[in-house]
């Protein structure tokens, strides 16, 4: 999943927004979603940007919930405080970061499968 920055321009304002898409096509969908069919007669601009994929050695906070078992993001953010919880390599806030997935391997491995 990627974080799509968006930016609207309106005759009379701007806006801005954040949405979360595997492909900018489906981000610009997701927002043409979101605004709907009477914003969208008055839109002048829209402009997407993302960030480029991970790396394939490395796992966003989706990806370390998938490689749990599909662990909820409050789970997530209790494992992290979890002194045995792989360190993230960059930390951005509000629980995310990016980690190693070789690290995230390690610790679902030697999990006991009650403790999730």
């Amino acid at each position: 999943m990627i974080e799509w920055q968006v930016s609207i321009e309106y005759p009379d304002t701007n806006a801005s927004m954040t949405v979360y898409a595997p492909t900018m096509r489906e981000a610009t969908d997701l927002v043409y979603r979101r605004l709907g069919a009477p914003d969208s007669a008055r839109l002048l601009g829209l402009r997407v940007q993302g960030t480029a994929p991970l790396a394939s050695d490395l796992v966003d906070a989706a990806g370390v919930r998938a490689m749990l078992g599909g662990i909820s993001q409050p789970r997530l953010a209790r494992l992290q405080g979890d002194a045995t919880f792989p360190a993230p390599i960059r930390h951005y806030g509000g629980g995310r970061g990016v980690w190693s997935k070789s690290s995230i391997e390690e610790y679902a491995s030697s999990r006991r499968p009650e403790s999730t």
